[in-house]
Order: structure tokens, then sequence, then C-alpha cells
């Protein structure tokens, strides 16, 4: 009974995960990762200029997501959106799974913990859409990099240091991050402090020995080594340390503090938050130092932006394990064996009525990723009037909506545009193209004659914006040809 029950809350575990983190592509970034993907692919060579804006035409990039892109082409091309979607989101619903069952060793009392800390990495993932975005391999990665250095540092007590034999593997791992996704620097970060915290441990202990020293250096220089494993070498890390600029952290989305704005993701951000920090607190003296001190920095660096929580939540799962087992530990002493029965048949039963529920916003994004009106009617994308532009001859430089630019490279790449999601973090010199466009957007009546430089002929923009409205006083310059309830165009009033 046990062994059957366990092996059901897999499987429903694993469909549920399935359900949840299926997204159709409509991520604003898919756009320009696809078209980059299809590059490579048709062209058999990495795309190394900017073809796809009439700005900074001759700007040149470390593209560390071209392995991803390729992946993502080829998927999406080849099996269409619906199944690519499920493939994905199948592996990744997996690995969670396998992850959360392998970073602590198994004991009775963690068998419905592991399931529950599955749910919370479940729902954080699919809030943060990894499924169609680069990233969805650094989730894959930072959770393997996770189990490797964790399992290999903690025995049945909790404490026993062991496991350099695993780290072999660890140099393989950032050879192919860094051709995927940039965050293999929180990754390589995370394991500096892991050979750092290694060696100082074994020194104060009086357990110093040179090959386990060496070793762990070695493993660390290798590692570092691994990252220019890539078809632009040194550049990619030229190209990070250039483009670490902090003037996007303050305008991308994802980059900036969470707020009061959507109370409900408020609570939810700040609930999940606390469960990791209140976990790490109170298991600290159970988990590896590196692992606190690690965890700690990301928490932090969590309440700075919303782009960490999908990091803390994935390298935190052991720390709510280890917190959360002795509670459940003396419940289930406390209770009879037929009450553990049926609190193991009722949660189950919650898991099977929660995967109806994720089923049917499955079945209503299955539908949609199939339909080509989807594009436009749920995700807003300026399809018609694009199309409008096109069948009237409206031609020239364009300045357009951040949010569209990858939409634009996908679907109309004779559209050059002004910028897009590539471009928050390229400069030249003092100079950057997101800057400007935030300052025109903001402060219309002020910079719009900046735009003048760039030799913009006309405009495609959100029709409920502040923007339109100021671009519709007969003063702006600009006169309007178009409008419909998702996008209004633009033409310089000569």
């Amino acid at each position: 009974m046990p062994m059957r029950f366990s092996k059901a809350v897999l499987v429903v575990l694993v469909l549920f995960g399935t359900l949840a983190l299926f997204r159709a592509p409509v991520d604003p970034d898919f756009g320009w990762h696809y078209t980059y993907g299809e590059y490579i692919v048709r062209h058999g060579q990495l795309l190394r200029t900017n073809v796809f804006s009439h700005t900074f035409t001759d700007y040149t990039w470390a593209n560390s997501y071209w392995f991803a892109q390729v992946i993502f082409y080829l998927a999406h091309r080849y099996l269409g959106h619906l199944v690519a979607g499920l493939l994905f989101a199948g592996v990744l619903s997996l690995a969670v799974v396998g992850y959360v069952r392998g970073v602590v060793r198994k004991t009775p009392p963690v068998s419905m913990l592991t399931a529950v800390a599955a749910l919370v990495l479940f729902m954080e993932l699919a809030g943060s859409a990894v499924v169609g975005r680069p990233m969805y391999f650094s989730t894959l990665f930072l959770m393997a990099l996770t189990a490797v250095l964790y399992r290999g540092d903690l025995d049945q007590a909790g404490m026993v240091r062991r496991g350099i034999g695993k780290l072999v593997a660890v140099p393989v791992l950032f050879a192919v991050w860094a051709n995927m996704h940039a965050d293999f620097v929180l990754g390589l970060g995370m394991f500096g402090v892991y050979v750092a915290e290694r060696i100082v441990s074994a020194i104060r202990g009086g357990q110093h020995l040179r090959w386990q020293t060496a070793a762990l250096v070695s493993a660390g220089m290798l590692s570092v080594a691994a990252t220019l494993v890539t078809p632009y070498g040194l550049g990619l890390w030229q190209t990070l340390l250039k483009e670490a600029h902090p003037y996007q952290f303050s305008y991308i989305s994802e980059w900036v503090p969470v707020s009061t704005a959507n109370m409900y993701y408020f609570v939810i951000y700040c609930t999940t938050l606390g469960l990791v920090v209140s976990a790490l607190i109170g298991a600290r003296h159970k988990l590896p130092t590196w692992y606190v001190v690690a965890l700690g920095v990301l928490c932090i660096a969590a309440v700075r932006s919303q782009y960490f929580l999908r990091v803390v939540v994935s390298i935190g799962i052991p720390a709510v394990i280890v917190f959360w087992s002795d509670p459940l530990l003396s419940l289930k002493r406390a209770l009879s064996p037929s009450s553990v029965g049926k609190a193991k048949v009722g949660f189950l039963l919650f898991l099977l009525l929660s995967t109806l529920g994720v089923g049917t916003i499955f079945l209503q994004d299955a539908r949609q990723c199939t339909n080509p009106d989807y594009w436009t009617t749920k995700q807003r994308y300026p399809k018609a009037a694009l199309d409008f532009a096109s069948t009237h001859s409206i031609t020239g430089n364009v300045f357009n909506y951040y949010g569209w630019g990858g939409y634009m490279i996908w679907n109309y790449p004779a559209y050059k545009t002004f910028v897009d999601g590539r471009m928050p973090s390229w400069r030249q010199g003092d100079k950057s193209v997101f800057e400007d466009y935030m300052r025109v957007v903001k402060a219309p009546t002020q910079y719009l004659p900046s735009l003048a430089a760039y030799t913009v002929d006309w405009i495609v923009y959100p029709v409920d914006s502040e923007f339109v409205t100021v671009l519709r006083s007969p003063t702006s310059g600009w006169r309007e040809v178009y409008s419909d309830d998702i996008a209004a165009i633009f033409v310089e009033n000569l």
C-alpha cells in the first residue's frame, strides 16, 4: 500500500507540474529568440551583428542564449507550439520531482513534505513563465548544481563533509550552461562560495589535505575555464561586464522590487520569500555553511529584484524540507496509523483535484496556442496595425513599443525595430537606445524632438497609453493614420 501510494503521488505530481508549467510561446522576447535560432539553423552560423533594428546597426554582442535558441526553434518549428510546450513542461516537471526527492536523503517523515515542496516550486516556476524562455535551462542547471553540491556535502546525520568526486561533473555543466543563459554567473558564484568554504572548513578542522585542496581548486578553475568554451570565448565575459549597467535594472519589470500595485501578487511574493527565509534561519545549524551564505545573499537580492525569487525558491527547497521535517515527524508520531493513512488519502485527493483545476487552465491555453488570433486578442500584439502599415505602404524607420519588438522581429521582419528585448543593456559609449526610448515615452512633450536624430518616420504604440494621448495633440508634430483597440499608428506631420 505505501509503495502504491508513493507511486500514485509521483505520477499525479508530474502530471500536475506538466499542466501547470505549460505556456503558449507568448512572452515578448520569445519572437527574437525563435528568430535567432532560425537564423543559426538555416545559415549554419551565429548571427553576430544586429540586423533586426534600425538603431545600433553596427552593434556586436556575445549571444549567451544561442544554444537555447536553437533548441527552441527546432522544437517549435517541427513539433508545433502545443507539443513543444508540453515537452518542455514535462521535462521540467520530471526534473523538479527528481530534484526534491534527491536533495536530501529519503526518510519516512519527509515523503509528503517533498511533494509539497515540489508544488511550491511548480507554482513559482509557472508564475515566472520559464517555459519558452532561455531561463528554462538555467532553472534546470541551478537545480542540478544544487543537488550535486548539497548531496555531496551531507550524509544521513546531515553534517559530514564528503563527495569531492562528484565535482567532476560541475565543469561540464558550466560548459553547457554558458552557451544557454547568462545565469551561469550565479551558479559560478554559488560554486565559488562552496569551494572556499570547503577549503576553510577543512583547514579549521585539522583535516587539511593537499589532494583535497588541489581537487577543490582545480574544480573551481576548470569551471571558470569551462565558461570560455563558447563560440565567443572571452568575448562572452566582456559582453556581460559591458552590459551590466544599472539603468536597465530600474525599468525592466522583473528586475525591479515587488510593489503593492498588484496586492495579490505582492502577498504571494512576500509569502513565498518568507517561507524560504524562515526555513533558512530556522534550519541554519543543520545546513552547510556555504549553502546558508549563498542562499542568504540570494534572498537579499530577491528583496531588490523580482528576478531572483525563482532562483531563491529553486535553491531554497532543501532548507524548506530540512526545516519542516522534524515538525512533521512529531506530528506523525502523535497520530494513529489510521489517521496517517487518512491524511495520505486526503493529500492524494487534494493533488487530483488540483490537477483537474490546472487542467482546465491548460485546455484553454492549448486551444489558444493553435489559434492564430490568440497573439492579438489575448496578448494584444499589434497584428492588425502592422498589417495596415504593410498594405498602405507605411515605410521608413519605426518607433515601436518595447514589448512588441520581439513580436515584430518574429512576424514582421521587414520592419526594423527601434527597441526590443535584446537592447536594454546595449550601450555604445554613453549612448543607449533603451534610455532614449524611456525618455521619449516618459516625457514625450520634452523629448519627442529627439526622435529626429534616429530619423523616425512613423510610430506604432498601445492606443490606451499616455504617450498616444500626447501624440494626438495638435502640436505634437505627428498625425494619426490608424487605430484599433490595441494599437495606434502615427506618421510625421510634414
